[in-house]
C-alpha cells in the first residue's frame, strides 16, 4: 500500500503542475528530425484531422515502437476516451464513450478500417487478432459523429489504420521481440519504388506461452501492398494480408480467483482446450483519381475468414466470406469543401456449434446456421469556412442494415430483421488564434446489432434469433485543442442521450436472464477526454524532461430504469489516468517511466452490487538508437506486480449469481519484461 501511496502522489503531483496549462488530450506529438517520408505522412494527416470539429487523434508508430507494441492498450494508451484494457494476447475490451459496453469480448461499437477497408465483417463485429502492430505506420482516431467521412454511424467513430508504403517508410526494417513468458516475434518488411509501381511486403511471426495458463499463442501473419501510378492525375494500389492464427483462452475468473490466484484457469478451459484459432485472407483495392477540382476514391475488397473456435460448452466452427467496397468524391471550392461517398458491406457466414470433445474433434451436432449481412451507407459533408476564423461543418448519412438468419436444424428459428437510420451532424469550428482551436458539435449515432448479439443459440436457453433494436443517440460535444506556449492540448466534454443502448450480461436463467444482450430503454453517457503534453526541463548539456498526461473521465447511467433505476452502467472505471515522463540524455539514452491509475475500479454489475478494487500500475520503458540503423528498448510493465482486475464481463445482478455464475472478472496482467532490437540499413 505503501509504494502505491507513492505511486499514486507522483502521479497527482505531476497532473496538478501540468493542470494550470490546460486540460486536454495528449495529441502524442513526434519530433521531427530532417524530412523523413514517414514524418511527413504523419504531419499531414494530423493536420488534415485538425478540421474535424470534434475529438480527434492522430499517433504515428514514432510514439510506440520503442515497447512491446501488441494491443490496442500499448498503441492508443496516451489518447483519451479510448478504453483499451488487455484481457488475454491482442484480444482487449474497446470502449469509446459508452460504444462497445455491450461487449464483453470482441470488437463492436468501433468502425475498424485498414487502409479504408473494414475490419469489421459485414454486421459490424470482429477480431482484434487481425491486426499486426509491426505494419502500423500511424492510426486515426475519430470519435462519435467524427468518423461519419469513414462510413462510421456508431457512438464509437472510427479507429483507422494506416500501414506503409514504399514512399512512406524505409527500403529494409528488422526488429525482433523477446522476453517474459517466452514471447518471442519477429517482424521482416521490404519496400522498393520501382518504374511504374512501387510494393511494400511484411511477415510477422509472433508466439508466446502467456502470463496465464492455457494462454499460449502462435500466429503467422502477412501484409503486402502493390501501387501503380495513373499519370500523375491518381493511383491504384491492391492490397493483400493473410492471417494464421492459434490462441489458447484462459477465460475469466472469480473476484477471489483474479486478486489472490491470477495465473490460473478451470480445469475445463484445459481439458477442452479452450481456443480462438483464426485463418483469413483479405484481398482488397483502393484507386484515387483527380476529377476536376477533387478527388475520386473508390475501394473494393474480398476477404474469406475461418473459426474454429472450441470453448468449455461447445465448439464454434464458423467459415464466411465477406465482401464490399465504397466510393467518394471530395472537392474544395474557394470557402466550400463537399464531400459525397457510399459503402457497401455484405457477408454470408456459416455458423455450427458442436458438443466438446475435450478440444480434439468434433462431437454431435448442435446448431447450423447461416448469417447473411448487408450494409449500405450513404453519406455527405460540408465544410464553409465563412470567415478566416470560423468552419460550419455538416453531414448527414443514411444507413440501411439486414441481417437474414437461417437455422437448419430448426427452421421455426429463422428470421430476419431490417434496420433503417439516419445519422446527421452539425459543427463548428473557431480559431481565435493560430494555435488554437474551439469547436462544438451535435450528432446522430445508430448502431444495429451485430449477430453476435442476434444470434443466441450458443447459450444454455436457446432463445435463437433475438430481434434486438438498434442503438440509437444524440450527442452534444464542446472542446478546445491546440498549444499554450510550448503544451500541446486537446479537451472534450461530451453527452449523450441514448436510447435503446446494447448491453452485454452473463446469462443466468435462474435470475431470469436467459440471453446475453437486451436493449435498455434510456441511457446517458457522458465524460470528459483531456490531457497535455508539457515540456518540464531542458539542461544545456543535453538532458531534456518532458510529461505527458492523458484523463478519461466516465459518467454513464440508466436514465430512470425500471430495474435499475439511475444506477451505473458496468464495464468501465469512472476515472482512468495514465501519466508519462519521458527523460532524453546527451548520449541518447530514453527513460520513460508511466503510470496507469484507476482510483475507484468499475461496477461488475447494472445493479451495483459488486465493484472491482482500483489500482495504480507502474511502467518503465528505456530505448536507445545505436550506430548503423540498430535500435534497442528494455520494456517493463507492471513492475510493483500489482494485482488488479483489468476487465469485467458485465452481469444484470452479481449478488443473485449462483456461486458457479460469478467468473466475472479478468485480472491485469503481472509484471513482464521484454527487450527488442530493430535495424534499419541505411538510416
Amino acid at each position: 500500500m505503501k509504494s502505491c501511496s507513492v505511486v499514486c502522489a507522483w502521479t497527482l503531483a505531476l497532473g496538478c503542475a501540468n493542470a494550470a496549462a490546460a486540460d486536454a488530450v495528449v495529441l502524442d506529438e513526434i519530433t521531427v528530425t530532417g524530412q523523413s517520408p514517414e514524418a511527413e505522412v504523419v504531419r499531414d494527416a494530423r493536420e488534415q484531422i485538425e478540421r474535424v470539429p470534434g475529438g480527434v487523434a492522430v499517433v504515428g508508430r514514432e510514439a510506440f515502437e520503442d515497447q512491446y507494441a501488441l494491443t490496442f492498450r500499448d498503441t492508443l494508451g496516451l489518447v483519451p476516451g479510448v478504453f483499451a484494457q488487455p484481457r488475454f494476447a491482442e484480444e482487449v475490451r474497446l470502449v469509446i464513450r459508452g460504444s462497445g459496453l455491450g461487449r464483453n469480448i470482441h470488437l463492436g461499437g468501433v468502425t475498424l478500417l485498414q487502409d479504408g477497408v473494414p475490419i469489421n465483417l459485414a454486421d459490424g463485429s470482429g477480431d482484434f487478432q487481425e491486426i499486426d502492430p509491426a505494419v502500423i505506420r500511424h492510426l486515426e482516431v475519430y470519435k462519435g459523429a467524427n468518423g461519419l467521412v469513414h462510413g462510421a454511424s456508431s457512438l464509437g467513430g472510427a479507429i483507422v489504420i494506416n500501414t506503409p508504403t514504399a514512399s512512406t517508410t524505409e527500403p529494409y526494417r528488422f526488429s525482433f521481440d523477446s522476453g517474459s513468458f517466452e514471447t518471442r516475434r519477429g517482424n521482416a518488411q521490404i519496400a522498393h519504388q520501382g518504374r511504374g509501381y512501387d510494393v511494400f511486403a511484411s511477415v510477422t511471426a509472433a508466439s508466446a506461452e502467456g502470463w496465464r495458463d492455457n494462454a499460449f499463442g502462435r500466429s503467422t501473419r502477412w501484409s503486402s501492398n502493390l501501387g501503380i501510378p495513373l499519370g500523375a492525375r491518381g493511383e491504384t494500389r491492391f492490397y493483400l494480408a493473410r492471417n494464421d492464427i492459434r490462441q489458447r483462452l484462459p477465460g475469466s475468473q472469480t473476484r477471489e480467483q483474479a486478486l489472490n490466484n491470477p495465473r490460473g484457469t478451470s480445469d475445463a478451459n484445459i481439458a477442452n482446450r479452450v481456443a480462438r484459432d483464426i485463418d483469413s485472407t483479405r484481398i482488397s483495392n483502393r484507386t484515387t483519381l483527380a476529377v476536376g477540382p477533387g478527388v475520386v476514391t473508390v475501394t473494393g475488397y474480398f476477404f474469406d475468414k475461418a473459426l474454429f473456435h472450441p470453448l468449455s460448452f461447445g465448439i464454434i466452427d464458423q467459415e464466411g466470406q465477406f465482401y464490399g467496397g465504397g466510393a467518394a468524391y471530395g472537392a474544395t471550392a474557394g470557402a466550400h469543401r463537399v464531400t459525397l461517398g457510399g459503402n457497401l458491406r455484405a457477408g454470408d457466414n456459416d455458423a455450427r456449434i458442436f458438443a466438446p470433445l475435450s478440444g480434439a474433434g468434433f462431437a454431435e451436432q448442435r446448431s447450423d446456421n447461416r448469417e447473411q449481412a448487408r450494409h449500405l451507407s450513404v453519406y455527405g459533408q460540408h465544410e464553409w469556412t465563412f470567415d478566416p476564423a470560423w468552419t460550419l461543418v455538416s453531414g448527414v448519412q443514411v444507413i440501411r442494415d439486414e441481417r437474414d438468419f437461417r437455422n437448419r436444424l430448426n427452421a421455426e428459428q429463422n428470421a430476419r430483421k431490417d434496420y433503417d437510420g439516419v445519422s446527421p451532424k452539425l459543427g463548428v469550428i473557431f480559431r481565435p488564434s493560430e494555435a488554437q482551436q474551439l469547436f462544438a458539435n451535435i450528432s446522430r449515432s445508430f448502431e444495429p446489432p451485430t449477430f453476435y448479439e442476434l444470434n443466441q443459440t450458443n447459450q444454455p436457453t436457446n432463445p435463437g434469433f433475438v430481434p434486438l433494436k438498434a442503438q440509437k443517440a444524440w450527442t452534444a460535444e464542446v472542446g478546445s485543442r491546440g498549444t499554450l506556449g510550448a503544451h500541446a492540448y486537446e479537451v472534450s466534454v461530451y453527452r449523450a442521450a441514448v436510447d435503446d443502448q446494447l448491453l452485454g450480461f452473463s446469462v443466468d436463467p435462474a435470475a431470469g436472464v436467459p440471453a446475453a444482450t437486451f436493449n435498455a430503454k434510456a441511457t446517458t453517457l457522458q465524460g470528459i477526454e483531456a490531457g497535455l503534453t508539457s515540456p518540464l526541463w531542458a539542461h544545456p548539456s543535453g538532458y531534456t524532461l518532458a510529461h505527458q498526461i492523458a484523463w478519461t473521465f466516465n459518467d454513464f447511467r440508466f436514465d430512470d430504469d425500471r430495474f435499475y433505476g439511475d444506477n451505473r452502467l458496468a464495464g468501465v472505471p469512472k476515472h482512468l489516468l495514465i501519466s508519462e515522463l519521458t527523460l532524453t540524455t546527451p548520449v541518447g539514452i530514453t527513460l520513460r517511466p508511466q503510470v496507469e491509475w484507476s482510483p475507484s475500479g468499475m461496477w461488475a454489475d447494472f445493479a451495483n452490487t459488486e465493484k472491482t478494487p482500483g489500482y495504480a500500475v507502474l511502467n518503465l520503458s528505456l530505448s536507445t538508437d545505436l550506430a548503423r540503423g540498430i535500435s534497442v528498448y528494455v520494456d517493463g510493465r507492471n513492475l510493483l506486480d500489482r494485482r488488479y482486475i483489468s476487465s469485467v464481463s458485465a452481469s444484470a445482478d452479481f449478488s443473485a449469481l449462483a456461486p458457479a455464475q460469478r467468473a466475472s472478472f479478468w485480472p491485469g496482467e503481472g509484471r513482464g519484461i521484454f527487450m527488442g532490437v530493430r535495424w534499419v540499413p541505411g538510416a
